[in-house]
């Protein structure tokens, strides 16, 4: 009976000592389990100052950017009046959000690929800035802002857009049957050759007529005037139907409003189509 009841105690003393030690390891992980939370819960509010400070960052940058920006708007349009084949009067607007008082604002201009300014006054004209830029229709210009006062300001250097004083050349596409070539040229079947040209804004660069002269080898086989399609300020396409035809060469023959002519070699490359000199004056 006594050494049940030695058991029992025994017994009894393991389980004590088990359940404490289970007590100490749960409270241990339990006391861990709390300390991991409060590090995520910091991480999280971490994160979420970080994630703050930079959109407060982006947002005070936009507004940099917004109160920083000189230039409200600008624009170009060319001066129809007095632009010739060979000069071409364009004029410059621009609105600033704020100018020094006194200052001086200049429109220069320059060839790409080249060092020398041409530097024009701006005119004020209530709240916008005005200039004109003289250029020559084969060239390539730059353009930047300058304002002279106590200071000097000046503008990013851009490129003066050239639809404005170039002319509008001729694009060349193709549609409908095939081509064949041979050693003595190429023959076209069912084949129509398509020639556009884009808005233009003087009349001395719109095209009154364009003429195909088909060429193979030396002999002319045929000349054709070519039919005309499209709206006023809007593009305009000139069609030459091929069919059957052996030619070595294509030559356009395009004449100007007022009165100029040129001629394009169009085959046997169109993608390599080069303007030559202008074979006509104005009136002729």
């Amino acid at each position: 009976m006594e050494k049940r009841f030695n058991i029992l105690i025994v017994v009894a003393l393991i389980s004590l000592v088990f359940n404490v030690y289970t007590v100490r390891v749960l409270e241990k992980q339990s006391d861990e389990l709390a300390q991991l939370q409060h590090r995520m819960q910091n991480a999280e509010q971490s994160y979420n100052n970080v994630s703050s400070s930079l959109n407060n960052f982006s947002h005070e940058l936009r507004q940099l950017k917004e109160g920083e920006a000189w230039v409200l708007s600008e624009k170009f349009a060319p001066n129809m009046e007095d632009s010739s084949r060979e000069q071409v009067y364009l004029q410059h607007e621009v609105a600033f959000r704020e100018v020094t008082s006194n200052a001086r604002v200049y429109v220069q201009y320059r060839e790409v690929d080249t060092d020398a300014w041409t530097k024009v006054p701006a005119a004020r004209q209530g709240g916008l800035f005005s200039s004109t830029l003289v250029l020559n229709p084969a060239k390539f210009y730059q353009y930047q802002l300058v304002e002279e006062g106590s200071t000097v300001r000046s503008g990013t250097v851009n490129s003066v857009p050239s639809d404005y004083y170039r002319p509008s050349r001729l694009r060349f596409g193709g549609r409908g049957g095939r081509i064949t070539s041979n050693g003595s040229g190429s023959q076209f079947r069912d084949y129509t050759m398509t020639f556009t040209q884009g808005p233009v804004y003087f009349d001395f660069y719109e095209i009154k007529e364009v003429r195909a002269r088909i060429m193979n080898g030396s002999e002319l086989v045929k000349t054709l005037t070519l039919p005309k399609s499209g709206h006023p300020y809007k593009e305009t396409e000139w069609e030459l139907r091929l069919d059957g035809i052996v030619a070595t060469n294509i030559f356009l023959e395009i004449e100007y409003v007022d009165g100029s002519t040129e001629e394009l070699q169009v085959w046997p490359d169109p993608d390599m189509m080069e303007y030559e000199e202008y074979i006509g004056q104005p009136g002729n």
